[in-house]
C-alpha cells in the first residue's frame, strides 16, 4: 500500500471563469441540471471549454406526484424537456428538444390543453432505441404515446389510460407500466413498436403482479420471447414470475426476488431465504448453489459469467466476499472479514459503499477502542487508510453522507477538515495515490464527470448544512466546474439547485440525481 500525500490546491487566487465556448468545437458530453425551475444544460466541448445554455420556456421542478425532469436520448445528443408553449404560461404542456450537435432548441409537440389547474406534460420515459416517447399528463390520469420519427410530424399516440400511470420498465420490445390509484390497479404490457395494449393485468386476480412491487423485468430473447418479472426489494412475499405478454399467462417459478441475468441470457440468478439460486432459462431447471446475504448489486458480467456482491453486516459479523456466477459452477473470494463488527453502534454495525462495476469499496466504522476508521479495498487489497494521510488536515470520519465514487470507481472523494470553519471534499486517486482538495472554504462535491475530468461543486455555509435548514426545500447556490488537472475553474450558474437527502445514520448528504449526464458519457470501461 503506497503511502499518500494530501496535495491540498488552494485555488481560490484563480479567476472564475464564465461560460465562452468555441463556436468552432465539438461537443464531448453534456450535464442537464435545474435553474430556478428552469432547465440548464452545460455543454463539454472538444477543445475543454463549457456551453451553457437556459431555457426560460422550460420547467424542472415539483410535479403532481415527482418531480418533472428532462430525458436524454439514448445516443445522448438529444434532451428532451417539458416547457410552456408559445402561446400558454400557465400550463407546462409541451415538449421540446434540445440538441448539442447543433445547438438548437425547437418544439417537439404540443399536447392539447386539459380542464386542470396545473397541466404537466411529464416524460416517463423513451424506448431503447430512441424513436417513441412515453408522456403522463395532470396527476398522471391520461397517457400518451409519441412517435419521434414520425414522417410528417410527431405522432401523438393516445394510449387510452383512465386511471395514474407509471412506467416500470422498457424492454426492447415490451413497455411495462404500472396503473394505480384506482379500480384497475396492475401492469399493463404494451408493444413498444406500435404503442398497442398487448396485455392488461390490471384489476384481475394475477399472481400479485397487480399490487405493484415487481419492478425488474427482463426480457428473454428466446422462442417464444417471455418477460421475467421480480421484486428488487421484497425478497419474502414475492415470486419469481415468467410471463407471456402475448397472452398474459403467469407461471411462477419460485418465491425469491433480486433478479440477475448473464448478458447471453443462459441463466438468471435470484434470492430465496438468503440462498442464491440459478435459474436455466431455457429449460426452467433451478438450482440452490449456496448462501448470499445479501446481494447489492453487480458487480460486472462477462458472456456467461455474473459477478455478484455479497454483503453481510450484522453486529455479529461484517464479511464482504464475491461470487462468480456461471451456468455450471460458483466461485467465493472473501474480500474482507471481522468478528465481531468494529461497529459505531449495534443498530447500523458499519458503513459499506460499494464502488460501480469494479471489486472496491470502502468502510467506515470505530475500532474496538472507539476510533473511527476508513479504509478502501479494491478485493482483498488494502488501497488507502485514513492512517496513512500526512497533512494537518483531517479526515471528517462522522460525515459519511459526502462519501462517494466516480463513475469508473477511479476517484473517492471524502469531506475533510482544513481548519475551523472550513470543510470541504477531498479527491483521492486510488490508482496513482494523488490527492486533489476542492479549491474553496465551504466547497462540496455534487457530481464528477464521467470521465473524471470535471468536477461539479457547490460552496455551502455552515448552517446550510444543519439539519433544519435546506431539507425541506432545496438551496439555490452557486455550481461550478473545476478541472482538477489544470486547476480552471467555470462558473455554471449562480442559483443551482441543491436538494439533500437523509441516509441511515440520519447524516445529510448533496443528492446528485438532479444533475443528469448525457448517457454516451457513461460508456466507462471497468478495472
Amino acid at each position: 500500500m503506497r503511502r499518500i500525500f494530501v496535495l491540498a490546491m488552494f485555488l481560490s487566487v484563480l479567476s472564475l471563469k464564465v461560460v465562452q465556448a468555441n463556436a468552432q468545437a465539438q461537443p464531448l458530453y453534456a450535464v442537464a441540471f435545474p435553474h430556478d425551475n428552469h432547465v440548464s444544460v452545460a455543454t463539454l466541448m472538444d477543445d475543454q471549454t463549457w456551453r451553457l445554455r437556459t431555457f426560460d420556456n422550460s420547467y424542472f421542478g415539483k410535479g403532481d406526484f415527482s418531480y418533472i425532469d428532462p430525458v436524454w436520448s439514448p445516443d445522448g445528443k438529444t434532451l428532451y424537456i417539458t416547457a410552456f408553449p408559445a402561446d400558454d404560461t400557465e400550463k407546462a404542456r409541451a415538449i421540446y428538444s434540445y440538441d448539442i450537435t447543433s445547438d438548437q432548441y425547437n418544439p417537439v409537440v404540443v399536447l392539447p390543453k386539459l380542464d386542470r389547474s396545473l397541466d404537466w406534460a411529464q416524460i416517463e420515459g423513451l424506448s431503447t432505441d430512441g424513436r417513441y416517447m412515453r408522456l403522463s399528463r395532470s396527476m398522471n390520469s391520461t397517457a400518451d404515446w409519441v412517435d419521434l420519427q414520425s414522417p410528417q410530424h410527431p405522432q401523438i399516440i393516445p394510449q387510452n389510460s383512465d386511471c395514474p400511470t407509471r412506467v416500470v420498465s422498457w424492454q426492447p420490445s415490451y413497455l411495462i407500466t404500472y396503473q394505480y390509484l384506482c379500480g384497475n390497479i396492475g401492469i399493463q404490457i404494451w408493444d413498444a413498436h406500435t404503442g398497442k395494449l398487448k396485455t392488461d393485468l390490471s384489476g384481475v386476480d394475477s399472481d400479485r403482479l397487480n399490487y405493484g412491487s415487481y419492478d425488474q423485468w427482463v426480457e428473454i430473447n428466446q422462442k417464444p420471447s417471455y418477460l421475467l418479472a421480480a421484486s428488487s426489494y421484497d425478497l419474502v412475499n414475492e415470486n419469481i414470475v415468467r410471463v407471456d405478454p402475448e397472452t398474459g399467462k403467469e407461471t411462477i417459478l419460485s418465491q425469491g426476488g433480486s433478479l440477475f441475468v448473464s448478458r447471453d441470457q443462459d441463466f438468471a440468478a435470484f434470492i430465496k431465504d438468503q440462498r442464491l439460486m440459478r435459474l436455466d432459462l431455457a429449460t426452467g431447471k433451478i438450482e440452490d448453489t449456496g448462501t448470499a446475504d445479501k446481494m447489492s448489486q453487480v458487480l460486472g458480467t462477462d458472456g456467461d459469467d455474473l459477478q455478484l456482491w455479497n454483503v453481510l453486516n450484522t453486529p455479529e459479523q461484517t464479511r464482504i466476499s464475491q461470487i462468480t456466477l456461471t451456468k455450471t459452477a460458483r466461485t467465493d473470494a472473501d474480500f474482507y472479514k471481522v468478528s465481531p463488527t468494529p461497529a459505531e453502534d449495534t443498530d447500523i454495525p458499519g458503513f459499506i459503499r460499494l464502488a460501480p462495476r469494479t471489486s472496491r469499496f470502502s468502510l467506515s466504522y470505530n475500532d474496538a477502542k472507539g476510533n473511527p476508521v476508513i479504509q478502501i479495498y479494491d478485493g482483498n487489497k488494502l488501497l488507502f487508510s485514513d492512517n496513512d494521510v500526512t497533512s494537518p488536515s483531517k479526515l471528517e470520519k462522522n460525515n459519511y453522507w459526502q462519501m462517494d465514487w466516480s463513475a469508473d470507481a477511479k476517484w473517492y472523494f471524502q469531506p475533510i477538515s482544513v481548519k475551523a470553519g472550513d470543510d470541504r471534499t477531498l479527491g483521492i486517486d486510488l490508482d496513482t495515490g494523488k490527492t486533489t482538495l476542492l479549491p474553496e472554504a465551504g466547497s462540496y462535491l455534487i457530481t464528477a464527470s464521467p470521465d473524471d475530468t470535471w468536477w461539479l461543486y457547490t460552496v455551502l455555509k455552515p448552517d446550510q448544512l444543519q439539519n433544519d435548514v435546506g431539507f425541506q426545500d432545496p438551496l439555490e447556490a452557486p455550481i461550478i466546474a473545476f478541472n482538477h488537472v489544470t486547476g480552471e475553474k467555470v462558473a455554471l450558474g449562480g442559483s443551482g439547485f441543491i436538494s439533500f437527502a437523509i441516509d441511515g445514520r440520519n447524516q445529510r448528504y448533496i443528492q446528485d440525481n438532479f444533475y443528469i449526464w448525457s448517457p454516451s458519457a457513461h460508456v466507462v470501461a471497468p478495472h
